[in-house]
């Protein structure tokens, strides 16, 4: 069913144990019990969705852990862990058959000539109990053979039925009889007959007509007690029939089935998951509550069970190590990361080793909870479950996608440079909100779709731009013309984040250019600021703000330039220099405090102007302008902004950015233009793409974009009809679903 040459390999790892019983029916007025299961599987769903359009050759398997089980476990236990799209496509009818569970029993009985049974069916087995026996008997023809041979023979249930009538008959008859010697309305009839005529002929007419009225009732009751003592008889031997016996047999082994989770074609994967969404939707539309033949119901009787973890882990990486040649490996687990068997991070480890992302959602009713929120550390109020699935998600730098975005439109972001694929909801719109995010992880694929939105300019092309600056350093030589490199850098980065800007993008060459013509070399060198002051008027709409740390981190995650100057005595330049010199054999380590401590205090000897390019939890990287041969190709990176102090002049950072209001109509017309362009271009390459979702931030409800009217600018909502200006964060809400997961190592 699976290709084995499949590059990509996600897997989704549902806990249904009985410790998440809570978050999964929050009981909140607006969060109807179990409406998180049916969320979670549309958050799979999505995942499918997306991988499908991005890698339609990619395979993909949906598990669930924490089964309850059975009372006679010892005889008929079940899986710790089970396969959901296989639990599902078993339960499951083809596309358009809406035939309930026991429709699809009774058609079977009737192909293998067995159809005197279908009163049975109806009355000894739920439309679920059903279900699940057919969907046995379909996965194992070879013993339908053995359920028509328990059935007893047609002719046997009919000697069945006679006798029962039989039975019925005579008691009937012992109840005539008995009412034919004590005449129940014998009196009755003496004072109805009386009542006509006081006579000895009314007497007699009467008792006479008690007698019969009695006899009559005698017989409608023993037909009453006889057809109840003889469905009673027939109810025991069905009861005790061994069909019976192999139907309730099969409610407790079928799970067996599924112990395995098996890596299907993502096609299949989206059609076994939409085809349960559907008919999870058919029912809460047209089936009364008390319906017997619900999907998620059949499902939900065997959930909140243990919390087997470790094993559900090692039955991920059995499925994992089935395609070894895939090239990406992603396994996104929802939980508490509360787990009964023993500590987990072991077999995380384990998937670690093998190549496997793993990002965890922890799914909570506790509201408290910090919300919108990645992290980089754990918090010490967590508890184990929660640094447990903290601990186990992998670590991506902050400044890509679709990280710096999700800054942009109010997730917090650590400033460390480092997140981890984590994060903790508690309500429906959260956790779909956050699988968006995971949906992106690729970080890179979705980068033209984030541009339509235009709230962040710096990933697609100016990135490219960005990096080709960097490899690229220039050489100020021995020039003290630092402040112009630097400052030429930092504005060239800015401006390339605006759309057709009127008059143009200048080079860097020409920006550095016009700095040196109003700030000539000098000896002690240009007072930086007042050059990147002046620069920002000369190019609008740039503005400048110094900013601390932070700052600076937070202004570099979401991929703006900062400016950066410091200075340094005689002794820590010579430090500087010997450490990161390209012929060094530390040019490329991170320069540490202690490095450079034993200079502080000492007497200053001149400044240097540099880039901030990116951070991590535990240095900060600058580009320098002394050449691709200094350092690591032109770039340093410190331990912490103390490595580059100095008692009199300490390590600053100045965010350059510009505001949407100071944009031009032109510009801001052309950005327009784009964003139409750029929309049909990937329409045209993602056929699927207005298939996507899109919430209305009136009337706060989903539909595909598809059904919006008018543009990105100013759109109609089909259901409330309400006319809205999109806001760029739904719109990147929406564009994630297409992304994927697969780039994530």
């Amino acid at each position: 069913m699976s290709d084995s040459t499949a590059q990509v390999v996600v897997g989704c790892l549902l806990d249904v144990s009985g410790s998440m019983r809570s978050a999964f029916e929050s009981g909140h007025s607006n969060e109807p019990a179990s409406d998180r299961l049916r969320a979670v599987l549309r958050a799979a769903l999505k995942l499918a969705k997306a991988e499908r359009q991005q890698n339609p050759n990619a395979v993909m398997f949906v598990g669930v852990f924490g089964l309850q089980m059975p009372e006679d476990s010892e005889e008929h236990p079940n899986p710790l862990a089970a396969d959901l799209c296989g639990i599902a496509d078993a339960l499951l009818n083809d596309s358009g058959n809406n035939s309930s569970g026991h429709d699809l029993l009774i058609a079977r009985a009737n192909e293998n000539d067995v159809s005197h049974i279908s009163q049975y069916i109806k009355t000894k087995l739920t439309c679920r109990e059903a279900r699940i026996v057919d969907a046995y008997l379909k996965r194992h023809p070879d013993q339908v053979q053995q359920f028509v041979d328990a059935i007893p023979p047609e002719a046997e249930v009919e000697r069945l039925r006679s006798s029962s009538r039989i039975a019925g008959m005579l008691i009937g008859t012992a109840v005539v009889l008995a009412a034919s010697i004590f005449p129940p309305g014998g009196a009755l009839g003496a004072a109805a007959g009386a009542s006509v005529a006081s006579t000895a002929t009314g007497s007699v007419v009467g008792t006479a007509a008690g007698t019969v009225a009695g006899s009559v009732a005698g017989s409608v009751a023993g037909s009453v007690v006889g057809t109840a003592a003889g469905n009673s008889v027939e109810d025991s031997r069905v009861e005790r029939s061994e069909a019976l016996a192999l139907a309730r047999r099969i409610q407790k082994d079928w799970l067996s089935d599924f112990i395995n989770f098996e890596p299907r074609p993502v096609s299949y994967v989206v059609d076994i998951l939409q085809r349960l969404q559907d008919h999870e939707d058919r029912d809460r539309r047209n089936v009364p509550e008390d319906n017997s033949d619900n999907l998620f119901d059949a499902i939900r009787q065997y959930m909140y069970g243990l919390t087997p973890m470790c094993h559900a882990l090692k039955k991920a990486l059995d499925a994992f190590q089935s395609k070894p040649d895939a090239r990406h490996r992603v396994l996104v687990i929802v939980s508490d990361g509360h787990s009964t068997d023993g500590d987990p991070s072991t077999a995380a480890d384990d998937l670690e080793s093998e190549g496997v992302a793993i990002a965890t959602i922890n799914l909570t009713n506790d509201r408290s909870n910090t919300q919108r929120a990645l992290h980089y550390e754990a918090n010490p109020l967590w508890d184990e479950g929660t640094r447990t699935l903290f601990n186990m998600s992998k670590r991506i730098p902050g400044s890509t996608h679709p990280v710096p975005v999700l800054a942009s439109v109010g997730w917090a972001i650590p400033s460390a440079g480092e997140i981890a694929l984590f994060c903790t909801v508690c309500t429906v719109t959260a956790l779909e909100e956050f699988c968006s995010m995971l949906l992106s992880a690729r970080f890179g694929s979705a980068d033209a779709l984030l541009d339509i939105v235009g709230k962040i300019r710096f990933d697609d092309y100016i990135n490219i731009e960005h990096l080709t600056i960097r490899s690229r350093p220039t050489n100020q030589g021995q020039r003290g013309i630092c402040y112009a490199h630097a400052v030429a850098s930092v504005i060239h980065m800015a401006l390339l984040r605006i759309v057709s800007r009127d008059g143009g993008i200048p080079s860097f060459n020409e920006i550095r250019h016009k700095i040196l013509s109003k700030y000539p070399e000098i000896k002690g060198g240009q007072p930086t600021i007042q050059v990147l002051a002046d620069a920002c008027h000369w190019y609008r709409p740039l503005r400048f703000q110094k900013v601390d740390e932070e700052g600076a981190r937070q202004a570099v995650l979401r991929r703006r330039p900062v400016l950066a100057r410091f200075g340094l005595s005689k002794d820590g330049w010579d430090e500087f220099c010997e450490q990161l010199d390209g012929n060094s054999a530390m040019h490329n380590a991170v320069l540490t405090e202690a490095q450079m401590a034993p200079h502080f205090d000492k007497k200053y000897d001149g400044g240097h102007a540099v880039v901030l390019v990116s951070c991590s939890p535990n240095s900060l990287t600058f580009l320098n302008s002394w050449g691709g041969s200094w350092g690591d190709n032109g770039t340093f990176s410190i331990e912490n902004p103390a490595v580059l102090g100095h008692k009199d002049v300490s390590l600053s950072f100045y965010d350059v950015y510009w505001l949407e209001r100071d944009l031009t109509d032109a510009e801001q017309q052309a950005f327009d233009s784009q964003v139409d362009e750029e929309l049909r271009h990937r329409a045209e390459q993602y056929e699927s793409i207005f298939e996507l979702e899109y919430r209305c931030p009136r009337c706060r409800d989903t539909s595909p974009l598809a059904e919006f009217r008018g543009s990105v600018r100013r759109a109609s909502c089909p259901k409330c009809q309400g006319l809205f200006k999109p806001d760029a964060g739904n719109l990147v809400e929406a564009f994630y679903l297409r992304a994927g997961l697969n780039d994530v190592v």
